[in-house]
């Protein structure tokens, strides 16, 4: 029983030794092999970060506020009454309109974490009392477009310029 033991933990011991000596470069090449119905994947790496693209629609685990949710005869010009309030505040954020029979419901942002989320949700509570936070599963897509506008935004809060001798205060989210 002893050797069939060590035997075992043997083969399973020099497996993933070999599993363990595959290198990043040896992955993002096998990944770049289109497969028999044609579906490739690209790889772009930059620094610790990796970001895969592929045909298929990647979604994940995200965070999002909901600021509307009803049913009422009124209950579609609402929700667009609220997209246009919030739209107003915070013009780089993005607004969801979802109609779910029978509900109208109007979620925005594109969290990672929940303490983002809450960042929000804390702005909003004077305007949108009823706002609460829920769980999406959000394209991959939607985190990297949205952080664009946000990247754009910051470099040019960063550049003083002459002509602005007024400083805004922007809301923080």
């Amino acid at each position: 029983m002893k050797r069939f033991c060590l035997f075992w933990l043997f083969i399973f011991g020099a497996g993933t030794g070999v599993q363990a000596q595959t290198t990043h470069s040896e992955i993002v090449r096998q990944l770049a092999v289109p497969s028999p119905s044609g579906a490739s994947v690209t790889v772009k790496s930059h620094c610790n970060v990796i970001l895969v693209q592929g045909s298929a629609s990647q979604k994940m685990r995200g965070y999002r506020v909901r600021i509307y949710f009803d049913n009422g005869q009124d209950a579609r010009s609402e929700a667009q009454a609220a997209i246009n309030k919030f739209q107003e505040m915070y013009e780089n954020v993005p607004t969801y309109l979802d109609y779910t029979a029978p509900y109208f419901k109007v979620t925005v942002g594109n969290f990672l974490t929940k303490e983002e989320a809450i960042k929000l949700w804390g702005n909003l509570l004077n305007v949108f009392p009823s706002s609460f936070i829920v769980t999406e599963n959000i394209e991959l897509s939607e985190f990297i477009d949205q952080k664009a506008p946000e990247k754009a935004a910051q470099k040019q809060l960063d550049t003083p310029t002459e002509d602005s001798a007024e400083e805004t205060e922007e809301p923080i989210l």
